[in-house]
């Protein structure tokens, strides 16, 4: 497996694991867990069903597997410019979620969201797997999936009545 270089020289102390776990926050807690929250939102909105709202979700469950099977196939691609491209692509396809939009075109959002969570994420575990990255580094880099969990959702429920307004009425 490629290491991924998530910064330029090396730093000291725990700097590295909490930047592997500000990662892993973006990947999972938006990338992947953001929807889960949204979802009611969009439906109570009519702005979807909970079919459509199933759909979409399936596309990022296929996404994440397509980017991790694809860091399999493809090692070297998990360098630190696709790591960075994977973050820009995220937060884009994260974006583009709240324009309406055909049911298709949503599902390929969150599709393409899979894959750059997917990405972010071995970059994230290899640095946590990486010999010498500290004993504390494995559940500081870990601990970033439940804090952007927890941050979406606590995210979602504090803005829920604007977001339905606005977003999705």
């Amino acid at each position: 497996m490629t290491t991924v270089v998530l910064a330029g020289p090396p730093r000291r102390g725990l700097a590295p694991a909490v930047a592997a776990a500000s990662g892993l926050a973006a990947a999972m807690g938006v990338g992947r867990f953001v929807y889960t929250p949204l979802l009611p939102l969009m439906v109570d909105a009519q702005r979807i069903t909970a079919h459509d709202g199933a759909l979409i979700a399936t596309a990022n469950y296929a996404g994440y597997l397509l980017g991790a099977l694809l860091l399999t196939w493809r090692p070297e691609l998990g360098r630190r410019t696709i790591f960075l491209a994977s973050a820009g692509i995220l937060i884009a396809s994260e974006a583009l979620m709240a324009a309406p939009g055909p049911i298709l075109l949503l599902a390929l959002l969150r599709l393409v969201a899979g894959v750059a969570s997917a990405v972010i994420f071995v970059a994230c575990a290899s640095f946590a797997s990486r010999p010498g990255s500290g004993r504390q580094s494995a559940g500081i880099v870990f601990g970033g999936i439940g804090f952007g969990i927890a941050w979406t959702g606590l995210l979602v429920l504090a803005c829920g009545r604007w977001c339905r307004g606005r977003l999705y009425g």
